[in-house]
This record gives C-alpha cells, structure tokens and sequence, in this order.
C-alpha cells in the first residue's frame, strides 16, 4: 500500500469515529506521520527508539502505525503523549522485546488520545515476566480515552488496566474511557482492571483464557484504597469465557452490567463482593441485568465475606470454602442492587449472601446487611441453591421460574423479605426455605417439591398466604415434611393456602403443621387454608397450646 493510500485509513466509516469527541480543535486530523518512516518491523531488532520517534512526531495529529515490513515490531515500553489519533494498519503486530518490563504502551496524566487497532495485535511472552504488572495498555490517570479493535493477547499482567495516577498525595481518577470491540486472550491477571476511574464504557469486547495469578477475572472492578473510587461504570455486550471469574465488582458504586455472555469461568459467573472492612469503598447502585450466564459454580453472587480471626479481619477471595466465611460487623453493606431477567443453565445458583455459617453468639443488632434488593423474571435450573439470600434487609424475589436443583428459594436470617408469584417446579429438597425476621410468602406455585413446599422457622411478623402446593413432601418421612411447615413464630399470618397430593400416593405426614421447638408460637392467625387429601396422618396439625393468643378458624383439615 501507498503512504497517501494509507492515509485513506482515517476516512472509513469506523463504529467509532476518528474525529476526536472531545476536543475537537486540539487534533489537527489532516496532518498524518506515517510509522513506516521510522521503525520497520523485521522481527529481529528492537525499535523502541524509532517507534518512540515516531509517536512523539505525531502529538497533536494522528500516526498511521502501517504494518511491519516483515515479521512484527519489537519494543519495551511506550509513551503515548496527549492530543493523539493512532490508527493501526490491518494486520500489525507490535510485541514486547525480550528484556521489557512493566506496561508496553503507557498513558500517564493524558487526555484527548484514540487508539484504533482494527485487529492489530499487542503481544507478549507470558513465561518471561515473573510480576503480574506488566500490561498490554497502561491507563493512569487519563481524560478522554478511546481503546477500540485490539486483539491483546499473553500479558504478563493485565490486558488493559485503568489506574491511578499519584501525585502530590493525591490520586487521579481515569475520566472518559472507552474500551470496546477488543479482544484479550491468555493474560495472566485480569482481561480488564478498572482500579479508579470513573464515567468508564466496557462494551463489546471478548476476554478468554485468563490465568496465572489472582484474581484471574475477565473484567475486574475494585478500588484498592479508601481514597480511591470507582463509579458510572458501563458494562456491556462482553463474552467473558473460561476465566476464573466473569466479572469481579466490590467497592465501587453507580455500576450497570448488562446484556454480557458470560460462561464457562471456573469460580463464577459474576460476583460482586466487598471483602476488606475500612478500606475497599461501599457496593452501592448496582443494576445488573439481562445477562445469560452459563456453566460457573455460582452465576451470581453479592455480598460481604470476611473471616474473624484472632481478632483481626482476613480477606477472603471468592471461592473459599463456606464453612470458613464470616460476616461480622462493621462491614461495608450493599445498597440499591437489581438483578433482573437472567437466564440460568444448569448448576448456576443466585448466591446473595453477606456470611455463610454465622455463630449464633454474633448478635444480629451487631451485623450490617445487604439491603435493598431485587431478584425478579429470571430462569434457574437445577442449581444447588438456585436463589440464596443471607443477612439481607428489604429483599424482594418475584415472579421468578425456578426448575430443579436443590432447595429453590432460601432466605437465611433475613428480615423484612418478600417471595411473590414464583413458580418453583421439582426441588429435591424445599420450594422455599425461610429462617429469620418478618419474611413475607405470597401467591407462589409449588410443584413436587420432595421434602416439604414452605419451610418458615422463627419468622415472626410474617404474612404466610395464598399459596399454591402440588404434590409436595410425599416422599418425606421427617415431621418437617409437609407441604407447609412452620415453627416457632409469632404474630404472623397463614392463610389462604392450598395443598392437594396425588391420589394415593405415600405422603406419611401433614398438609401443614405449625408447632414450636424452643420458642413459644405465639398469637399467629391461621384461616381459610385448604389442606384437604394433602397429608395422610391430617390435613393440618397445630400445637395450639403453644399458640397463645392466637386464632385459628375454617382451616380445613
């Protein structure tokens, strides 16, 4: 190709403009500096002074990085100056000369620069950097930057990282980013770090095959520091493959994730997660929706997971085993989350959870929760826990289609929740399990659940009421296997539920039974539910003794 052919490069009609968005009048797109005129690429020779060269040639216009003469550009690291357009030639390969460290293209407190790849690849040799911060692209600090059309591949860190820039003992965020249709293979820490920045867009890109050395994420958005910040983040249209997480979030907040395929990513599919207690920055105003998640060991989990011991605070990465995972107080809770419009394949649970296995001993007036949540039109399929929710405030799962798995529903030691019009079908253990304060089960269908349809334990203030429970519970042999089973509550509502098993089959227990073990049940009004054929010993089983004050009227049995 022709040098003045070459320069026809910038006039295509691109999905991002060229033109510079941002300061219009700072890039002067009619002066060109050509890359063929100082380094030529063969391979053998390392041209970082040639290619530097050229960079800085080309500040305040645009450089056309034609494509090496041979075999690809060798170079160690690169600055790229403010006020400039580089747009890669078809075909380019630029690579990490032997002896590079640290970032190979480095955007340090710069604003106003576009980098179009159209498929050029940026390249290391993974096995020859022992640290994890040596990244394909470096921004830190930056205004107004666009990475579009790079295929990234073999970083001995990140692919692209956007981080702080420290001066003065104060940090700059990245403002304005755009990093689209790029694809990151085989780095070997995350696909794509945002560490502080914000108004950042994350759309269209593939990241596969991280590995090497945690977090190992496709995308991974966390603030490191109390003094840095992460917000009004886009992500979206990503496939995110066979990593070990998806997306990473914790500590960031005003974060929209959407419209992402993500599967085949070992340890999940999308985890949201504070997990330090004084440092890492609130989750707040996360919206994440209409994502299809595929083949992790959790598709969704939210929450704050931290171990006491010896009284200090350990952090815990995602995947820990659950028996060593704590919530204890002062944690930074999550706020303002919607999850909306999944769609779930096998083995995929929606783990919202702020603890796992919590001592009793721990007062609940002492734990700071996840609150404000919504889980809502999704379709999970044979998880272990395919909705999980623990230490959670003002919860509300609706009108979800939950097929299989394990238990479907569970609330664990929440208060103030709400399970509405969900249909449950086939769980091998509960439709819906309830432990905790004041949760609300409403107008529900249940379908073959095999140990019981609604298990609520301790769940005083609670509206139990109208639901529906097909063939529930009949191959149980536990008291607790009914089709509605509640135990030590109080001032709580049952009523308008329905229970039909199939003709003659071999349910050995109740329709509903509602008793105490260690607490009183206490002045609950139970009316007008429909057990009838549900259970083989009586449709309904009540230690009204214990009910004290209560009320129970044409229930019947």
């Amino acid at each position: 190709m022709k040098k003045e052919d070459r320069n026809l490069l910038i006039d295509r009609d691109d999905e991002i403009p060229i033109k510079d968005k941002f300061n219009k009048g700072n890039i002067a797109i009619k002066q060109y500096v050509h890359m063929m005129d100082y380094a030529v690429g063969n391979g053998v020779t390392d041209e970082t002074t040639e290619i530097q060269a050229a960079i800085y040639a080309a500040m305040g216009s645009t450089l056309i990085w034609t494509r090496q003469q041979v075999s690809k550009y060798l170079t160690k690291k690169l600055f790229i100056p403010s006020n400039i357009t580089i747009i890669f030639e078809k075909g380019t390969i630029v690579e990490a000369a032997k002896g590079h460290k640290g970032s190979l293209f480095f955007l340090d407190n710069k604003e106003n620069i576009i980098m179009k790849g159209n498929a050029a690849t940026i390249q290391m040799v993974k096995s020859d950097y022992i640290s994890e911060f040596n990244a394909g692209i470096n921004v830190r600090g930056c205004k107004n930057v666009t990475i579009d059309n790079f295929y990234i591949k073999d970083c001995g860190g990140d692919g692209i990282i956007l981080a702080s820039l420290f001066t003065k003992e104060t940090y700059f965020p990245n403002e304005n980013v755009y990093l689209t249709n790029n694809t990151i293979d085989n780095v070997k820490r995350n696909g794509i770090t945002i560490g502080h920045g914000r108004n950042i867009i994350i759309s269209d890109n593939t990241i596969k095959n991280t590995n090497g050395t945690s977090p190992e994420a496709g995308i991974d958005v966390e603030t490191d520091t109390a003094s840095r910040v992460v917000e009004n983040v886009k992500i979206y249209r990503n496939n995110i493959n066979n990593n070990k997480v998806g997306i990473y979030v914790s500590g960031c907040k005003k974060i929209k994730i959407f419209d992402n395929l993500v599967f085949d990513n070992t340890d999940g599919g999308i985890s949201c997660v504070n997990n330090f207690i004084g440092i890492y920055q609130q989750i707040r105003d996360v919206n994440i929706t209409t994502n299809t998640i595929t083949i992790p060991s959790h598709g969704l989990k939210v929450g704050d997971l931290v171990k006491l011991k010896s009284g200090t605070f350990e952090t815990l990465s995602d995947g820990n085993s659950a028996s060593t995972m704590y919530y204890v107080s002062s944690t930074p809770s999550i706020n303002l989350l919607t999850i909306s419009s999944y769609k779930y394949y096998p083995n995929i649970p929606i783990d919202i959870t702020d603890s796992f296995s919590l001592p009793v001993a721990i007062a609940k007036k002492n734990i700071t929760v996840t609150e404000d949540i919504k889980i809502y039109e999704n379709e999970i399929n044979n998880c272990s826990a395919n909705i999980y929710s623990q230490y959670c405030n003002n919860i509300q799962v609706y009108n979800n289609t939950i097929t299989e798995g394990v238990i479907g529903i569970n609330f664990s030691f929440t208060e103030n929740s709400l399970a509405r019009d969900n249909k449950i079908d086939n769980p091998s253990d509960r439709g819906i399990l309830a432990v905790g304060f004041s949760n609300d089960i409403i107008n529900n269908k249940i379908y073959k659940s095999v140990k019981a349809g609604i298990v609520s334990i301790g769940c005083s203030m609670s509206r139990i009421e109208g639901n529906m429970l097909f063939k529930c519970a009949e191959f149980g042999t536990e008291s607790t296997n009914c089709a509605l089973y509640v135990s030590n509550s109080k001032k709580s509502m049952i009523a308008n539920n329905f229970s039909k098993r199939t003709a003659g089959s071999s349910h050995p227990q109740y329709g509903m039974r509602v008793e105490t073990s260690s607490i009183n049940s206490e002045r609950n009004l139970i009316f007008n539910n429909d057990m009838n054929q549900a259970g083989v010993k009586n449709g309904i089983l009540i230690d009204v003794g214990k009910n004290k004050g209560g009320q129970l009227s044409t229930s019947q049995q």
